[in-house]
């Protein structure tokens, strides 16, 4: 599974780091930026995420839910 934020679509809301801080964080500039030390998460979790950026600067590539 690969996550990543594009900085140019990033509007700085912050919903992504709070809701995903172990994946997610600003960067100097206040952009959302995927952490170097971000662990493994549930993909539902970064799809949310993904979804709910109101730039749509995130995108997941992870496996469909099961279900």
């Amino acid at each position: 599974m690969s996550v990543s934020v594009d900085k140019e679509l990033c509007v700085s809301s912050g919903r992504c780091v709070a809701d995903v801080p172990e994946v997610f964080a600003f960067d100097a500039e206040e952009l959302a930026e995927v952490r170097s030390d971000a662990g493994d998460v549930d993909a539902a979790r970064l799809r949310a995420a993904a979804r709910n950026c109101p730039g749509q600067a995130i995108e997941v590539d992870a496996p469909p839910a099961a279900g």
